[in-house]
């Protein structure tokens, strides 16, 4: 702003209603279901954050065999335990060290159940959105 040649005016927030929420919060209405979420996430026991993820993923085999699977492009080799994901193959890729299917990240084996319990504590939205 320093190339500007600029005035500066205070226009007080009880005169421009800018700050009017601020001022006049809404009335509460009954329990925030954000609020429950945001709560059940606090209050994990075991959060799951992108570098655990990237680990864990590197100490399962099948999702290490996978990952090369990936980056070659060679299916026709592919070992037996990896054929649930052949149908979906156009779907992964595999970003910093961690195999994703579309926007959705596929867990290694160590990390699922907690995921899941984690997903069921803030409430059970049904397959698709948990």
């Amino acid at each position: 702003m320093q190339n500007l040649d600029f005035e500066a005016f205070h226009i007080s927030g009880k005169r421009n209603m800018t700050d009017y929420l601020s001022r006049h919060p809404l009335l509460e209405t009954g329990k925030d279901l954000i609020e429950k979420h945001v709560n059940a996430a606090i209050q994990a026991d075991h959060a799951i954050v992108w570098s655990k993820i990237k680990k864990a993923t590197a100490e399962d085999k099948e999702l290490c065999e996978l990952t090369e699977t990936i980056e070659t492009g060679n299916w026709s080799e592919a070992k037996q335990f990896l054929k649930p994901y052949y149908e979906v193959r156009h779907e992964l890729f595999v970003a910093d060290r961690v195999i994703m299917r579309m926007d959705r990240i596929v867990p290694p084996q160590s990390l699922r159940q907690i995921i899941i319990q984690s997903a069921h504590k803030q409430g059970h939205l049904g397959v698709n959105k948990t």
